[in-house]
């Protein structure tokens, strides 16, 4: 059953565009976990410059130095080349969404994304993105419907980054950078996998 909200933005190919914004870029492992499930053909990627700008500034201002900024960008493009929207000048003047994340609203608008994927849903009022025909969702709803959409290619993403990590699904699921960044996403698959609920430190 094709979930709900997907149902207005899948195309014949199945694959449809969404916009990650830079909160769902930032923390490793919620990285690893959407760009996984792009990288199988589960949807198609897409950012700005000006996306992967603010995120090259918010790692500079945890501590990341320029090689390893540089390094993310790099492996970004090279893995999705086609991700790129550009924006035209302009089309963020009268968006309506927080002043901050208008170029997030813009490049879904200019790639023709139906979705937007963000922590910060807050500041994309109904208002400022319905006209578009545009949803924001979080990336915990996000992962969720994916989930939905084919557990069993969701599973076997988790299992390839695990084995890239040298870790386990399960401490997967239980690390703090994907508990915090989509809770919903690790108790629904916890629960399929049959996983206890991480224990209180």
């Amino acid at each position: 059953m094709t979930p709900s909200l997907f149902i207005n933005v899948v195309g014949a190919s199945g694959v449809f565009p969404v916009v990650l914004d830079t909160c769902a870029l930032f923390g490793p492992v919620l990285r690893d976990v959407l760009l996984e499930a792009a990288w199988d053909g589960m949807y198609r990627p897409h950012w700005s410059n000006e996306i992967l700008a603010e995120l090259g500034r918010n790692l500079r201002k945890l501590g990341k130095d320029d090689a390893y900024i540089n390094h993310l960008g790099a492996e970004l493009r090279k893995a999705f080349p086609e991700a790129i929207i550009s924006l035209p000048s302009g089309l963020e003047l009268g968006l309506t969404c927080d002043y901050k994340d208008r170029h997030v609203l813009a490049a879904a608008i200019a790639g023709q994304c139906s979705l937007i994927v963000t922590q910060n849903t807050r500041d994309f009022p109904g208002a400022s993105t319905e006209p578009f025909g545009i949803t924001v969702v979080s990336p915990s709803r996000f992962l969720c419907e994916l989930f939905d959409l084919d557990r069993g290619q969701m599973v076997e993403c988790l299992n390839r980054i695990a084995v890239r990590r040298t870790s386990t699904v399960e401490q997967l699921l239980n690390s703090r950078g994907l508990t915090s960044q989509a809770p919903t996403f690790t108790q629904e698959c916890r629960t399929f996998l049959g996983l206890p609920n991480p224990t209180a430190p």
